[in-house]
């Protein structure tokens, strides 16, 4: 509590302790919103900052009053009376003030939150880390967004289509602040994930966003666009019906991707219109960051290419290749115009992730 940037204080009757009998210690007053309270103030005065005008002032605090009256009436009065602090100047949310916090007011207060914190904590270009398959990886000084709980942790687990919406939505408001809080446009991505949320963050953060895209890699800075010495790809597209979706088989890593597909596509309803192919010529080289920014625009520009002809609903994508295709591939497919569904491996078949809409 004593390091947060960020202090949400739920305040209703129970936390204030309103109907405790006198006495009753307050751990949640004295001990966590009282010292955030006197922290802001102190750094207030350490800015030399108007309170009415205090976006630098570190913690953010941010109190959401239910079941305490109006929020800018008698349920600031309420928290003064109890414990001596006075939130009228503080952004306080519209929520509903019974029950159970619903999501969407979560989310309201969620979006706010990441507003005034992005506001005047990052540098540039902004450093955003991404985390699916969490594994201790040390956070880095920027933002650092981790879902590997919710995706699947250390294993291969898909992951349910509901927590991919929400991760994709969370990517999205990320997105909307940063664009809100910096006018900053390049960012330095390090995805630490799934092949599918590197896909999601490379359509969130696309070039047709105004974003700049860097990743940092192993091998080097992956942002060139030169064709390297030796980089060739095998493309071969095989139209099968009149109408339906697109499958995009990619293999860069020598994975039988496009068996595990074949098997995926038989379960459909209706079989594929057709099927991109696209494989290296020598699997065996490693990859250069000049390979991954080369291919990831070559394959960007067939599927446009194809999509444009046949206009399908859906593109689908089983993809085996390194996390920074993922993300540049993705962020390359502007103007689309289909929803894209990336599949991931479970055993030796390829299951559904996330669909993300083609206005995302």
């Amino acid at each position: 509590m004593q390091r947060s940037d960020l202090v949400v204080a739920l305040l209703t009757k129970h936390s204030l302790y309103l109907e405790a009998p006198a006495g009753t210690p307050r751990p949640a007053l004295d001990g966590e919103f009282i010292p955030s309270m006197q922290r802001r103030r102190t750094h207030l005065a350490e800015l030399g900052v108007d309170p009415l005008n205090a976006v630098k002032a570190r913690p953010v605090v941010i109190p959401v009053l239910r079941g305490l009256g109006d929020p800018h009436g008698e349920g600031s009065e309420l928290v003064r009376i109890h414990t001596g602090e006075n939130i009228g100047s503080l952004w306080m949310p519209s929520v509903t003030q019974d029950g159970d916090l619903p999501l969407a007011d979560a989310q309201s207060i969620a979006r706010g939150a990441l507003r005034a914190v992005i506001a005047s904590a990052l540098g540039e270009p902004v450093a955003l880390q991404i985390v699916t398959r969490g594994s201790g990886e040390a956070p880095i000084a920027g933002l650092n967004v981790d879902a590997t709980s919710l995706l699947g942790g250390r294993d291969r687990r898909v992951g349910a289509s509901l927590d991919w919406d929400r991760f994709v939505g969370a990517l999205r408001d990320v997105r909307d602040a940063l664009g809100h809080g910096t006018r900053c446009r390049s960012i330095e991505l390090f995805p630490k994930c799934h092949l599918a949320a590197a896909v999601a963050l490379g359509r969130v953060f696309s070039q047709s966003t105004g974003w700049k895209v860097s990743i940092p890699s192993r091998n080097g800075l992956v942002e060139t666009v030169s064709e390297p010495e030796g980089a060739e790809l095998a493309i071969s597209w095989d139209a099968e019906a009149p109408n339906g979706d697109i499958a995009v088989q990619i293999d860069l890593l020598g994975h039988p991707v496009f068996d595990m597909a074949r098997r995926a596509t038989i379960d459909w309803p209706q079989p594929p219109l057709g099927q991109l192919q696209v494989s290296r010529q020598d699997s065996r080289r490693e990859m250069t960051p000049e390979d991954v920014m080369f291919f990831a625009r070559r394959v960007a520009d067939e599927i446009r290419r194809i999509a444009s002809r046949y206009a399908p609903q859906t593109v689908h994508l089983f993809c085996a290749a390194p996390v920074e295709f993922g993300v540049l591939l993705a962020y390359r497919l502007t103007a689309l115009n289909a929803d894209l569904v990336v599949h991931e491996p479970d055993g030796e078949r390829y299951h559904p992730a996330v669909r993300i809409p083609r206005q995302v």
